[in-house]
């Protein structure tokens, strides 16, 4: 069992993959992670970037990197994102981006085809957007959060 210890320091924010069973860990990234997720099957983690400076809260682009440190993959280009979230089927990635000015917005990264649909398009408004949350089965993704 392997765990992401997370870490930042200064504009350097870094990822580091910690195996509690023998208490090692390595450093899989570096240079502005934000929001690392692991895939449900564990062979892949997800995050943002953020770039600087100034370094900002929210990341650009959607990148995939093997928990080895191996294969770095931009899956999107999305700007402004704040937090994400595979499928449990591992097919997507759920992710909100906050505009300053605009809000927040929900989108959904099909992984295969790097596709990248807005899910929130037709609620109107603003929103403030918390980390996308998958139902245990994958049949719906619930957003929440305060209309601006």
């Amino acid at each position: 069992m392997a765990a992401i210890n997370y870490c930042c320091s200064g504009p350097d924010y870094f990822l580091n993959v910690f195996d509690p069973s023998t208490g090692q860990h390595f450093r899989v990234e570096h240079g502005g992670v934000v929001g690392p997720t692991w895939s449900p099957d564990g062979s892949l983690l997800a995050f943002s970037r953020r770039l600087g400076p100034p370094i900002s809260a929210f990341g650009i682009g959607i990148y995939s990197i093997k928990p080895d440190g191996t294969e770095l993959t931009e899956l999107s280009n999305a700007e402004n994102v704040s937090a994400l979230n595979w499928s449990p089927d591992g097919r997507f990635v759920a992710f909100n981006t906050d505009v300053p000015g605009l809000g927040g917005r929900a989108y959904l990264l099909d992984v295969a085809s790097r596709n990248v649909v807005e899910i929130t398009k037709d609620l109107g408004g603003a929103y403030y957007l918390p980390l996308p949350q998958w139902s245990p089965d994958g049949t719906y993704l619930s957003i929440c959060g305060d209309y601006r």
